[in-house]
């Protein structure tokens, strides 16, 4: 049983030749880290689920040495030092997500480049970032990327949850209602302000109530039960302008997509099986949101329009984390899911996924999402007319003439 970073490690340098030269105890850890804290009096006590339940599964850790291996002359090895250390303490869940795109790239066979400097001229942030990764299509075509894990809300949940039990030890917070969500409802609840109000009007009269959501304090009991509900379709809409959190990181003169890691221990429980084509539908409406919610939209969003922003944006990528193989889960159908804006200024065509294709086959699901017909507006409507009325009287003056 893996119980800390440093037996993590160990186990890594076992698997992997190429992460026992980074020598990570040496040179880039300063300290270790308990994952569990195991006691024979009491209850084990968990510090860090994510990190120890990936820890001790091998099918994942053959997705992070298959991941560093790829990384190899396309990611600085200071970098790939620092992404381990992540790994292993606090930020398993960014980590890992970045850790399976890079493999999913590489399984594809497409060149790329991770952690690729990009200037102010180059992105929505005036000081410029890293990008995750950049690669180049068989098109020709260089594009950039950007990889963030997709339990958001289901992830953020269980955060506030955490929180809620270490205010209450002695009771049971009970989580009620309506909880699909949007993330910026979540992180209000999160926030300082949000959070203490919460926590003083629980502590007060044991319960409270933040629009369709409800909590109550109730004594600790042998089985203690809640209901609630979630509507995914819902919270796809809801969530559709979560896109546009990284628009800084959105490529000016070059394709530009969002990878989306789905797994079930990061939030993504609900995702992670295409039950009823469940997952189709939410990832697609999500992303058909994201691509036509905002094409009029002159709000601002990191210095330029969200207008701006969604023709920036030129896919989504909906990939999802769990191990093909090595666990009695079987593999979900289609694995990874892309969706490409039509209305994109530098779009992306189906046709250059195909490397994707014949590596995955039906494993892949690509698809172009066209904005809809716009509708002609009484003015152009008038103008056309305008012209068709010019002409008949053209022909007729040409035809009067000639007689």
């Amino acid at each position: 049983m893996i119980d800390t970073r440093y037996q993590w490690v160990a186990e890594l340098e076992r698997l992997s030749p190429i992460i026992k030269t980074y020598d990570l105890t040496n040179t880039t850890l300063k300290k270790n880290t308990v994952y569990v804290d195991r006691t024979s009096n009491q209850s084990d006590r968990t510090r860090d689920k994510d990190a120890f339940n990936v820890a001790n599964s091998p099918p994942h850790n053959a997705i992070i040495v298959d991941a560093v291996a790829a990384l190899q002359g396309k990611m600085p090895d200071d970098a790939i030092r620092s992404l381990l250390g992540e790994l292993t303490s606090k930020k398993t869940y960014g980590a890992f997500s970045e850790l399976v795109a890079y493999k999913w790239l590489n399984d594809a066979g497409l060149p790329f480049t991770a952690q690729a400097p990009m200037t102010g001229a180059d992105v929505v942030n005036p000081n410029g970032t890293a990008a995750d990764g950049q690669t180049t299509f068989p098109s020709g075509k260089i594009a950039n990327l950007d990889i963030k894990g997709f339990g958001f809300v289901e992830h953020k949940t269980e955060i506030l949850q955490k929180r809620l039990a270490d205010e209450f030890p002695k009771d049971v917070v009970q989580f009620g209602g309506d909880w699909s969500l949007s993330i910026d409802t979540l992180q209000d609840l999160l926030d300082y302000k949000g959070f203490s109000s919460l926590v003083a009007e629980l502590q007060s009269s044991g319960q409270a109530k933040r629009g369709a959501l409800e909590f109550s304090v109730q004594k600790k009991q042998r089985m203690n039960v809640s209901t609630r509900s979630i509507n995914l379709t819902t919270m796809a809409q809801l969530n559709e302008g979560y896109p546009y959190r990284f628009t800084g990181q959105f490529t000016r003169h070059r394709p530009f997509f969002l990878v989306f890691i789905i797994h079930p221990w990061f939030g993504g429980g609900q995702l992670n099986k295409n039950f009823a084509g469940t997952t189709d539908h939410v990832a697609k409406t999500l992303a058909a949101g994201a691509f036509q919610s905002f094409v009029n939209d002159m709000t601002l969003v990191e210095g330029i329009t969200h207008a701006e922003a969604s023709a920036l944006l030129s896919g989504l990528v909906f990939l999802n984390g769990w191990p093909a193989t090595g666990t009695d889960a079987p593999p979900s159908k289609p694995f990874c899911r892309v969706y490409l804006n039509g209305g994109a200024k530098h779009p992306l065509e189906v046709s250059d996924f195909d490397p994707f294709i014949k590596a995955f086959g039906d494993g892949m699901l690509v698809e172009r999402i066209d904005p809809p017909p716009q509708p002609r507006s009484w003015r152009g409507l008038a103008a056309g007319l305008l012209l068709v009325v010019a002409a008949v009287a053209v022909l007729h003056y040409l035809a009067a003439q000639h007689q």
